[in-house]
């Protein structure tokens, strides 16, 4: 029986480096010439502005906004290994995680809670199109959660998760009770403690710690900073943690068989199965649906958005999932004689809704629709095939001979080769092109025909092939979203060799003293490697062609001498 625990109590300081001295812009507005009254916008220059200290506007943030987080981790875990048979192993046990959630010394977090927005409450707008909001109007922290305040959560922003306990087992079993032929498989559940940026960002970007005032217009100087009118309060963006966050869990299981099938030489194939829920996704739950912005028309946008007085509201929840299932091989050779061989294949896919929790690639199209963004993530290879090998060769190392020793004795060729499937296309950045960055349509194109059929293959003017047909993809009709499934597409694969020649130089028979010279190569073969796929919609000259490849050819050469 094995027991222990973790108690750690972290800390995190940053600051935001906010203008809190505040900052002048200067236009060339102030020194602007006349003609009959009117000024000659052409003849302004922005350092005469700044040399008559007259400004065309000033910025001063209300606070320097900085972070004193403190988290950290409580746990205990119990195992037990029972050997049921001398040629049975049983490993089995119990984790219990908590995550302390994330608070400030200064209660310094903030987040959005739609629990505590009322529409009702939003500030009056400047435009019928809320462009901008009246200040001391309506509420202005409207929906706004502050820690140690109005949070439900206490000092913190988001729930405590109490209920992760996390089971184990393991079993091997020595079939032929011979060492030579392992069965294992074994199952276990684990949690992901989240990253605090995720939470401090909060602060760094919403009110009321980040709140900034604009001054502009003629009476704005150096000696009166807010002479000129103050500006209105603006539709902000936000960035919010989801009121129902939870941790991340991945639950991972396998069986397998190791054979050694003669001797130094090792055969291993197994299955592996991941499955991942409560992953963290983002997305903005203020996303105007496209059919609504058709009905204002797109100046009006920020009077369909869910809520009332924002723009993008940039939520981090835990409803994303990952599902992996993979067949995994390898050999491995050694003997010592110098030749060793490491082998590995590995058949997988990868299906997620969000590959990444930070980046706005995997903001769904469509905030209501999950399902459509279920696909091969980002990371998926289906096949991979990776080699190493390392020969010596034997002869004349120890010869009696200093010529021959030196000449023909001591050489080595060592080498990796990778070779694996490509990344699928991400979609997201195809439908660039479309109107307001797809207010009106989505992100993404129509697919009116298969964009892995046509062009798909073939080589364009330029010598480049395409990668998918640029001619199946269209912009939707304006108030509809696009059809065009996500990782619709796959990049060329990877085939690269590294190859090391050493040409080991000894002055005596123990080795004692040698110079050693190599030549080294990546690349050997040149294959051409591409990394990157045009998806602007807007850029029909790369659109379905590689933007980017791995380095061709390289050559090395380097020599040491070692005593």
């Amino acid at each position: 029986m094995k027991f222990g625990g973790e108690v750690s109590f972290e800390k995190k300081d940053e600051n935001a480096n906010n203008i809190t001295q505040g900052q002048f812009s200067f236009a060339g507005t102030r020194s602007r010439g006349t003609s009959g009254g009117i000024s000659l916008t052409q003849t302004g220059i922005a350092l005469a502005d700044f040399l008559m200290g007259r400004a065309d506007n000033y910025s001063e943030d209300l606070t320097d906004v900085t972070v004193n987080l403190k988290f950290g981790r409580r746990e205990v875990f119990v195992q037990d290994t029972w050997k049921i048979r001398p040629n049975i192993t049983l490993d089995f046990g119990v984790r219990y995680q908590f995550f302390v959630p994330v608070t400030d010394a200064n209660n310094v977090l903030t987040s959005f809670d739609p629990a505590l927005y009322s529409r009702s409450n939003a500030p009056t707008c400047t435009t019928a199109a809320c462009t901008a909001l009246v200040r001391d109007t309506g509420v202005e922290l409207n929906g706004i959660a502050l820690a140690g305040g109005n949070s439900r959560f206490g000092s913190s922003v988001y729930p405590s998760d109490k209920n992760n306990f996390s089971p184990r087992v393991g079993i091997a079993w020595d079939p032929f009770k011979d060492g030579k032929t392992i069965v294992r498989a074994g199952y276990g559940f684990y949690y992901d403690q989240p990253l605090v940026g995720i939470f401090e960002q909060n602060s760094f970007v919403n009110p009321p710690f980040n709140s900034r005032s604009t001054f502009s217009g003629a009476g704005v100087s150096f000696s009166n900073p807010s002479g000129g009118a103050l500006g209105s309060l603006p539709v902000r963006d936000l960035i919010a943690t989801a009121a129902d966050f939870e941790t991340p869990e991945i639950q991972q299981w396998s069986v397998g068989v190791q054979r050694e099938i003669f001797r130094n030489a090792v055969l291993d194939v197994s299955y592996v199965g991941t499955k991942g829920d409560k992953l963290i996704r983002p997305l903005d739950i203020n996303q105007a649906q496209p059919a609504d912005v058709l009905r204002v028309g797109l100046a009006n946008i920020n009077t369909v958005r869910p809520f009332l007085g924002y723009r993008r509201i940039t939520w981090r929840e835990t409803s994303a999932k990952s599902r992996y299932h993979g067949m995994l091989s390898s050999f491995n050779y050694r003997f010592g004689s110098g030749v060793s061989l490491t082998a590995s294949y590995t058949f997988s896919k990868t299906l997620t809704d969000a590959t990444n929790d930070r980046d706005a690639v995997d903001f769904p199209q469509n905030p209501l629709d999950y399902r459509a963004e279920y696909a091969e993530a980002r990371t998926s290879r289906p096949h991979i095939f990776s080699a190493s090998y390392v020969y010596e060769f034997p002869y004349f190392t120890k010869d009696a001979n200093a010529w021959k020793r030196a000449v023909l004795g001591g050489w080595q060729i060592a080498g990796i080769t990778d070779i694996s499937s490509g990344q699928p296309v991400a979609r997201v950045g195809v439908a660039s092109a479309m109107p307001a960055g797809g207010a009106l349509t989505g992100f993404y194109p129509n697919a009116i025909s298969d964009p892995n059929g046509g062009l798909a293959g073939t080589i364009d003017p330029t010598g480049l092939p395409y990668i998918f047909d640029p001619n199946a993809l269209v912009v939707p009709a304006n108030g509809t979203y696009g059809n065009l499934p996500r990782a619709f597409s796959r990049l060329f694969g990877r085939n690269q060799t590294n190859l090391t020649l050493t040409k080991n130089i000894y002055f005596d028979a123990e080795k004692n003293v040698r110079v050693q010279l190599r030549a080294e190569s990546y690349n050997v073969f040149n294959h051409t490697q591409f990394t990157g796929a045009g998806v602007n919609l807007a850029s029909p000259a790369t659109l379905g062609r590689p933007t980017g490849a791995r380095l061709p050819r390289e050559f090395q050469f380097g020599a040491k001498v070692s005593f």
